[in-house]
């Protein structure tokens, strides 16, 4: 069972394709990026790959602090919102950790290397996925960790901030530590105040995770950071490898976060392949897709078997979706499908219609 998507070189073994031919559908990767000034900036930094990188990303924090609005010494910079989750474990120490199903499987993988209990709530009633604010209320205790993916994966649900925030500051005030990881939030509207990065800036026991890895399409490099009060990073900080950010990461970060440009492509973009899902997926009976607000969507075939059936088809195309069948509360009949170049999309959507009957 594929436990994440976006093994293109696994993958194009797979199918004997090029790398370049396959279509990966099963990574949330944006699909006009690099940045275009990120390739020259990490030609002129290769000289300086013989020097230790810059442990304290003096450069990349003064960028982020000017990009979001935000003191430098709120932001810790990893290696990728992966050692931001284990950072966050391994410096809070939290009695358990608390995490909504379904749900990015390294929040509770992290816990378990570490040693930490994992308590699993659903957010999913079936055919909506929903914050359970009240049964949250009920269940979560001083010392608590908690897990808040938002936007959320593989839904691409996104909640109004004002319909939960107010419940994430009262926990906060009772000890309980909340980590919303914004991974997908660049992917919002620029309009859309939905991010909680300017009070986990100042609210002691809320915290942000960010990655630029599907934005800036940079995962080959790794880069990822935190937010949270100064006094938490601090702490923080003492839990992270030094070296995790190596020199060409925070190049290319620093230079995609300057790029105003390419995020108002992004934007462009997205609306575009949007109103094309609207009139494709979004309408076909053959199948059920949820909203989504981002770069991806989730779509539920009729039974696990049609499902397995199409995807074996594809995967002779060379074309790879993402199943959801390790996600729990969902099964085999689960897809999740990146949104990519509108001839890919195209593309994977007349691929699957043809095999749907």
């Amino acid at each position: 069972m594929m436990e994440h998507g976006g093994r293109i070189y696994h993958y194009a073994e797979l199918s004997q394709f090029a790398v370049k031919d396959v279509i990966d559908c099963s990574a949330n990767i944006n699909p006009l990026g690099p940045p275009p000034g990120v390739r020259d900036a990490l030609d002129a930094a290769l000289d300086a790959v013989r020097y230790y990188p810059d442990s304290d990303h003096e450069e990349i924090r003064r960028v982020l602090s000017d990009r979001f609005t935000i003191d430098q010494d709120t932001i810790l910079c990893a290696n990728g919102a992966t050692e931001c989750i284990e950072v966050l474990i391994k410096g809070l120490r939290p009695n358990r950790c608390v995490v909504l199903e379904p749900a990015f499987s390294e929040y509770a993988a992290a816990a378990y290397r570490l040693s930490c209990p994992v308590v699993r709530l659903s957010l999913f009633d079936g055919e909506r996925f929903v914050l359970p604010i009240a049964q949250l209320d009920q269940v979560l205790l001083q010392g608590d960790l908690l897990f808040i993916n938002h936007p959320h994966n593989p839904s691409g649900t996104s909640w109004p901030l004002q319909s939960w925030i107010e419940a994430v500051f009262t926990w906060a005030k009772r000890g309980v530590s909340i980590a919303v990881d914004e991974s997908f939030a660049d992917f919002l509207p620029q309009e859309d105040p939905r991010t909680v990065m300017q009070h986990a800036a100042c609210v002691q026991n809320v915290f942000v995770i960010r990655s630029a890895t599907k934005i800036f399409s940079i995962p080959g490099l790794r880069f990822g950071f935190l937010v949270g009060t100064p006094e938490k990073m601090a702490l923080l900080k003492a839990y992270r490898d030094p070296w995790s950010v190596n020199h060409l990461a925070q190049v290319a970060a620093r230079v995609a976060y300057e790029d105003l440009r390419f995020t108002l492509a992004t934007a462009v973009w997205l609306k575009q392949v949007h109103h094309d899902w609207q009139n494709s997926w979004a309408v076909d009976a053959r199948w059920h897709v949820f909203p989504t607000s981002v770069n991806f969507f989730l779509l539920r075939f009729s039974c696990a078997k049609e499902s397995q059936r199409i995807q074996g088809e594809l995967m002779k195309e060379g074309i790879y979706l993402r199943p959801c069948g390790n996600f729990q509360g969902l099964g085999d009949e689960y897809v999740r499908i990146a949104l990519l170049s509108k001839t890919q999309n195209e593309r994977v959507f007349q691929a699957v219609s043809a095999l749907t009957f």
